[in-house]
């Protein structure tokens, strides 16, 4: 006796609709984000070069003010990466310092992180 298909649908298990649907749900956590070079670079100029300058050094009245200067060697060897995250991301009490957490993606911290790393890059 010859059966049809013709029609027919393929039955799917409760479990492999729901697997589908997480792994559905969970493609744009799995994408990778991260930040152009060339957009770190803007994202710098943009945020922080008015009172940190387009090379980390801050002009002559910011840098009386406190301002920090990132292409200063000895100011990259005392904060780890983390310490300049919260920075940027809280800002610092009692200076100018603003806080970017509202205002900027964890990706585009990391990255101006990396621009700031290397204005004084740190020999081992």
């Amino acid at each position: 006796m010859k059966t049809s298909t013709r029609g027919a649908r393929a039955r799917l298990s409760p479990w492999t609709g729901l697997c589908l649907a997480f792994v559905l749900a969970a493609l744009p956590l799995l994408a990778q984000k991260t930040v152009s070079p060339a957009k770190a670079k803007e994202l710098f100029l943009q945020k922080c070069a008015l009172c940190h300058g387009k090379e980390g050094q801050p002009n002559a009245i910011f840098a009386k003010q406190g301002v920090r200067a990132f292409a200063d060697a000895q100011w990259q060897k005392s904060r780890t990466d983390d310490q300049v995250k919260t920075s940027i991301l809280k800002g610092r009490q009692g200076t100018a310092m603003v806080a970017f957490e509202t205002q900027l993606k964890p990706e585009e911290v990391e990255a101006i992180v990396k621009v700031i790393r290397a204005f004084a890059p740190v020999k081992p």
